[in-house]
């Protein structure tokens, strides 16, 4: 005889009888225990951004429990379960990872939670993307069944942009040894340092640097600079090519470096100076000589405007005179 319980919630007895004749005729009495396997009955906890993001932090609870965040945040977890536990943990799940063309592979982390009788604690590093579930063991080894699975999404921190606005090709400077630079610096959480990098002209010859003052919490910023290349001791005829390098404030995957292009900058040599000063020299020669040619030529136009009106007065006064 076959007897089906559609659902059994509680422990229970059972046995089972029959009469006969007269008398009734029962079995012995068994018992059916229900055994409550583990369950999370909350969750609660924060998730912490890396603090150079300056971000503020989020709260996590058993409906808002899926990750997005920079790799490197912290997310901090308490549940509270329906019994005690003997054992739990974080169950991480790398998002799929592409070994060849024809197949991949999930690499999987278990990460020990804290234990105090039904009271669990904990932390995940936001690292990698992929789900997160919790398990729970009891005294009796019965696990949660059906965890519910929470995905994460690790944020990479882009690079910082950086773009030369002047100059923008090689140059050559006059002899105050002074270059007028502009760049423009973006970035997604903060800089670092900008450091303008030189050295002569010459694959033998390594780089110096400087730092360039910026405001390092302003995200996108216009950075106007005079160079002044006497301090480096630059001669005449002698050439420098540099760059400008910018660097964010990411602690987590390290600071991350961005360059513009490297532009020569000249300063002419003694020749080139006395040949731009003879043609500066030539071209006021020829200034003058066309300004003095231009007065020349108003005098003369001047002189004849004057005879002219000399003219007309003297015909009027003989004109006058024929009246009388």
């Amino acid at each position: 005889y076959i007897y089906e319980i559609p659902s059994i919630k509680n422990t229970m007895e059972f046995f089972a009888y029959s009469e006969w004749f007269d008398e009734k005729i029962s079995t012995q009495t068994a018992k059916v225990t229900v055994i409550e396997k583990p369950l999370i009955k909350s969750i609660s906890g924060r998730l912490v951004y890396p603090s150079y993001s300056e971000l503020s932090p989020k709260f996590i609870d058993e409906q808002n429990a899926d990750i997005s965040a920079l790799k490197g945040s912290k997310a901090t977890f308490e549940l509270l379960t329906n019994k005690n536990i003997e054992k739990a943990s974080i169950v991480f799940i790398e998002k799929d990872i592409q070994v060849d063309t024809n197949k991949t592979q999930q690499d999987t982390l278990r990460i020990p939670l804290n234990i105090n009788n039904n009271k669990i604690s904990g932390e995940l590093i936001v690292r990698q993307t992929g789900i997160y579930y919790f398990e729970l063991i009891d005294k009796d080894a019965y696990t949660n069944e059906n965890p519910i699975n929470y995905t994460i999404i690790a944020q990479n921190d882009n690079y910082p942009e950086i773009s030369l606005i002047e100059p923008t090709s090689d140059v050559e400077i006059n002899s105050n040894g002074l270059l007028s630079i502009k760049a423009k610096i973006n970035d997604d959480y903060g800089f670092s340092n900008l450091k303008l990098y030189y050295r002569l002209t010459s694959p033998d010859e390594k780089y110096s640097s400087f730092d360039i003052i910026i405001n390092k919490k302003e995200l996108s910023q216009d950075i106007p600079y005079i160079w002044d290349l006497n301090k480096i001791g630059i001669m005449p005829d002698d050439k420098y090519e540099f760059y400008l390098a910018i660097t964010d404030n990411d602690i987590i995957s390290g600071p991350k470096v961005s360059k513009t292009q490297s532009i020569s900058v000249k300063l002419p040599s003694l020749r080139e100076v006395q040949k731009e000063a003879d043609m500066a020299q030539e071209k006021v020669h020829q200034d003058l000589e066309k300004i003095l040619k231009e007065a020349l030529d108003v005098k003369k136009d001047i002189d004849e405007l004057n005879r002219e009106m000399l003219k007309e007065k003297n015909l009027k006064k003989e004109a006058d005179w024929q009246d009388k």
